[in-house]
């Protein structure tokens, strides 16, 4: 069977992780302050990226179309060997405006505006002009207002704070994913809560990228089964999500890992 393709559009950058030694001294300048030893660094792709990674692994071709950049964004992190993030510092926070290519065999189309200015005005209205017609699964993890999407029929997944601060908005929409972190997601229809699942219990070693992974899973779901029940697409969603947590760093779980922790996890 073919894989099915998504189309990933949005802000991109690189996260890159500086791993430090153990210390046994401070700094003779701010006696409260450690001083590290950097023992190496390794860069993840981010945002856009990594939700491109996380569809990648869950079975999905992807086309992510990318632009010349005088300088990619960089997310510096200084973290432990084990995970812990200790600090962290941007190299440029702007993206150039994305190109909106016709994919005749998108399956599902992401947006990811991280607000770094890769999604413009033309870029949603080139998007509702392209896709919205062919029915294709719309999904969109936003920082702004979210009518900007008005007549794109997508799914919203906000995180928190992103609802609460656009809650009126987002209570104007049929189909939102509320991220609740620890709390798990919550199915809402017009503002009303539809379906609930709780977070899966486990041992969280970095949360950076979950969010990612939860819009991933969710648009490997929909690129098979457009009208998938939302219980299908939240609960293989929750189950990205703890799958990832579980794994220091930005972590995209394979197919086979989720198998796995669905037997654990659910029984």
């Amino acid at each position: 069977m073919p894989k099915p393709q998504v189309l990933i559009i949005g802000d991109i950058c690189v996260d890159r992780y500086w791993v430090v030694g153990g210390t046994g001294r401070f700094s003779p300048e701010a006696p409260e302050v450690p001083v590290y030893g950097v023992e190496g660094h390794f860069d993840l792709p981010g945002m856009a990226g990594n939700v491109e990674r996380n569809c990648q692994n869950l079975g999905c071709d992807t086309w992510l179309p990318t632009v010349e950049y005088p300088q990619m964004p960089v997310k510096n992190r200084l973290v432990t060997p084990e995970g812990q993030q200790l600090a962290r510092w941007d190299e440029s926070d702007w993206c150039q405006e994305s190109a909106v290519p016709w994919a005749p065999a998108a399956r599902a189309v992401v947006v990811c505006d991280y607000g770094k200015g890769a999604v413009t005005a033309r870029v949603i209205e080139e998007i509702r002009r392209l896709y919205v017609p062919r029915y294709v699964p719309i999904l969109v993890d936003t920082k702004d207002d979210p009518q900007r999407f008005a007549g794109c029929w997508a799914w919203f997944f906000p995180n928190r704070q992103e609802h609460e601060y656009w809650r009126a908005q987002y209570d104007a929409l049929p189909s939102v994913v509320l991220k609740r972190g620890d709390q798990g997601m919550e199915f809402r229809v017009y503002g009303k809560p539809v379906e609930t699942v709780a977070a899966h219990q486990v041992p969280a070693a970095s949360v950076c990228g979950a969010g990612d992974t939860v819009v991933a899973a969710a648009a490997a779901v929909l690129a098979r089964q457009p009208y998938a029940e939302p219980s299908i697409v939240l609960g293989i969603a929750n189950l990205a999500a703890a799958v990832a947590v579980q794994h220091p760093f930005t972590y995209a779980p394979t197919v086979r890992e989720l198998w796995r922790a669905g037997h654990v996890l659910l029984g």
